[in-house]
């Protein structure tokens, strides 16, 4: 294990515990830690494109499997407490991650998420009901299932769930519970568009 890898710089790792496999590579990345008591794995063969990791609070965890290729932002907000784990052999060609109000992010294993997908569990500002005072819209844990393809421009929203084996089709937004595996997901809000489906990394274009 070691925290010097060419290609990727960290700031504050200080009061923070840090595990990076031997096999993990980086290109233009970086991680910036401001609190403590945090945790970040990087399991073997992990591979970071121009990612930017940011941790403004104590005791989160971000842990990215076996193989994982990631591009893009992880955001973990102000309230302590907030966890992202992306699952073995999972790609993103570019994500926006942001974590807050002590919720959850999963993504499962052999996820393929495209360009330009956001992922968010915290609106960041609150709205209130003006009579009762009451929170109007509080974050929520995203869980996203084993062999799911996030096409770009997706936004995936707090209360997001989504079953293995579906596909969520370009430029949708979800934001509530699906329980069918294997469907097509789409619209704004998304709802299921087709079922009973399978899809293949394969390049045929």
């Amino acid at each position: 294990m070691s925290t010097e890898i060419v290609g990727l710089t960290v700031t504050g790792a200080e009061q923070n515990e840090l595990i990076f496999a031997d096999t993990v590579r980086a290109s233009g990345s970086s991680i910036v830690i401001k609190g403590k008591g945090n945790k970040i794995v990087l399991d073997e063969g992990c591979v970071l494109t121009n990612a930017r990791i940011v941790m403004e609070s104590d005791g989160n965890i971000i842990s990215m499997g076996p193989k994982v290729r990631f591009c893009g932002n992880v955001t973990q907000k102000k309230t302590d407490g907030n966890e992202v784990y992306l699952g073995a052999r999972s790609t993103f060609g570019h994500a926006n991650i942001v974590c807050g109000e002590g919720k959850r992010v999963q993504i499962g294993e052999d996820c393929m998420i495209a360009w330009n997908v956001e992922i968010r569990t915290t609106d960041s500002h609150a709205i209130f009901d003006e009579n009762t005072d009451e929170r109007l819209n509080p974050g929520s844990d995203i869980f996203v299932g084993n062999h799911v393809w996030v096409g770009a421009k997706a936004f995936l929203m707090k209360k997001t769930h989504i079953p293995d084996g579906c596909v969520v089709s370009l430029g949708s937004i979800t934001n509530s519970r699906f329980d069918e595996a294997a469907c097509v997901l789409g619209g704004s809000p998304a709802k299921i568009v087709r079922r009973n489906i399978r899809w293949e990394r394969e390049l045929i274009g």
